[in-house]
C-alpha cells in the first residue's frame, strides 16, 4: 500500500530539482515517482504500466504552462486551480463532487454500473441471509415455513439429479492414447462431474432427514439448507462445481443439461461433431 512517506519523498525530490535546476526535469520526476517511490511497491507488470500512465497526467509541462486550463479528466471538473492561498485550494476542493466518479481513476463510466450492481447484490444477499436465519414464511410456498420449503425442494432436487457417470465405461470407450488427447480431457471432466453429483446425491437425503429431526443438523447441512431456501448454490457445492453465477434453480437445470451432453458423447462412442464448450469445467483444456 502507498503511504504518506511516498508522497513526502516525491515532494522533497520535486523541491530539490526546482531549487537546483533551471528547467524542470519532468522525465526524471516521472521516473522517480512511477518507478522508484511508488513503483517500488508495485510488482504486477500491467500495474506498473498503469502507474506510469497516471503520473504522466499530473507531472507534465502542460500543467505549468496552461494552469487551470489543463484538465486532469475529460469532464473538466478536476484541475489545478490558479490559487494564491491555502483558502483558494480548500474552496476548490469543497466544490468537488461528494461521490468519486470513475474518471478520477481513469476508468470508464460503466465502472460505476458494475460497482452499483455489486453493492446491490451484496445488499440483497445479506437480506436473504437475515430471512433464512429462522423458521419464517418462505416466499412462494403457500405459507409453509422454512423447514417445509427446504424439505420439499431437497426432495425435488434429489429426484431430478442425474446418476453419476460410470467411470469404468468411459475408460473402456475412451482409453488414454497419445493420438487422441481429447479422451483425456473427457475423462477429466467426467471425474469432476462424478464428484459433484455424488456430493449432491449424498447431502440431499441427509439434509431431508436432518430437517425432519431424524438426525443432527450439522453446520454444513444448515448452510446447504439456507442455500436452498435462498435459491442460491450452496458454497460447499459451488466450491467443487463449475464456475456459474446462476441461481440454484437454473444451476441445477444447467447441471442436468451438461450431464446429458457428456452422456450423449459416451453413447456416441466418438467425439461429437459440435462441442458445447461452456459445459466443460475447464474449457481451456479443449484447445
Amino acid at each position: 500500500n502507498f503511504t504518506p512517506e511516498d508522497l513526502n519523498t516525491n515532494r522533497k525530490q520535486l523541491k530539490y530539482f526546482l531549487d537546483n535546476f533551471d528547467e524542470v526535469p519532468y522525465k526524471v520526476l516521472r521516473f522517480l515517482g512511477a518507478t522508484i517511490n511508488y513503483g517500488g511497491r508495485v510488482t504486477d507488470q500491467k500495474d506498473k504500466i498503469l502507474l506510469k500512465s497516471l503520473i504522466k497526467i499530473f507531472v507534465c509541462s502542460e500543467l505549468v504552462d496552461y494552469g487551470e486550463l489543463y484538465k486532469f479528466s475529460k469532464s473538466g471538473i478536476y484541475y489545478c486551480p490558479n490559487g494564491s492561498s491555502h483558502e483558494d485550494f480548500v474552496k476548490y476542493i469543497r466544490g468537488l463532487p461528494t461521490t468519486t466518479p470513475p474518471e478520477v481513476f481513469c476508468m470508464h463510466d460503466n465502472c460505476e454500473i458494475t460497482c452499483a450492481e455489486g453493492e446491490s447484490m451484496a445488499l440483497l444477499e445479506d437480506t436473504l441471509k437475515l430471512q433464512s436465519s429462522g423458521s419464517i414464511s418462505a416466499v412462494g410456498t403457500g405459507g409453509g415455513n422454512f423447514e417445509e420449503y427446504v424439505l420439499a425442494l431437497a426432495g425435488e432436487l434429489l429426484a431430478n439429479t442425474p446418476a453419476p457417470f460410470d467411470a469404468e465405461s468411459f475408460e473402456e470407450r475412451f482409453p488414454t492414447a497419445y493420438s487422441e488427447s481429447m479422451n483425456t480431457v473427457l475423462k477429466q471432466e467426467v471425474a469432476k462431474f462424478i464428484r459433484l453429483l455424488n456430493l449432491l446425491l449424498g447431502q440431499l437425503p441427509v439434509l431431508r432427514k436432518a430437517v425432519q429431526g431424524l438426525i443432527v443438523l450439522s453446520e454444513e447441512l444448515e448452510a446447504v439448507g439456507k442455500g436452498l431456501y435462498m435459491n442460491a448454490v450452496p458454497e460447499v457445492w459451488s466450491r467443487i462445481g463449475y464456475l456459474s453465477l446462476k441461481p440454484l434453480s437454473s444451476w441445477h437445470k444447467d447441471l442436468r443439461l451438461r450431464v446429458e451432453f457428456f452422456q450423449e458423447w459416451h453413447d456416441l462412442g466418438v467425439a461429437p461433431v459440435v462441442f458445447w464448450l461452456s459445459a466443460f469445467f475447464f474449457p481451456q483444456a479443449f484447445f
